[in-house]
């Protein structure tokens, strides 16, 4: 499924379809990030005025799949809308895979 040319729906109906946990980050550009993620696969979405504007992928083991996200995540963080806590939001993403499963 290929949505790099989609927008905020396209990426609420992959997530689904591959039955990834989404998070969503309001940015201070006012563009939205979109962290998607399950055991093998993580996904990364930048979104501005509804479209789709970058992302990247990748999938692996388990283990990768976490570096790969713990290292876009730190890249995001300081670009994260002011208010928001960043920390906060990715732990309760977190928490909700967790008990998701």
């Amino acid at each position: 499924m290929n949505i790099r040319s989609g927008n905020v729906t396209d990426i609420e109906k992959y997530s689904q379809t591959l039955k990834l946990k989404m998070l969503m980050l309001p940015l201070k550009d006012k563009s939205k990030a979109y962290l998607l993620k399950n055991d093998e696969r993580f996904d990364y979405f930048l979104v501005k005025d509804g479209k789709i504007q970058d992302g990247c992928s990748m999938s692996g083991t388990p283990s990768q799949v976490w570096k790969y996200a713990v290292n876009v995540a730190l890249n995001l963080e300081s670009k994260v809308e002011e208010g928001v806590c960043f920390i906060e939001e990715v732990y309760k993403a977190f928490l909700k895979y967790a008990e998701g499963k």
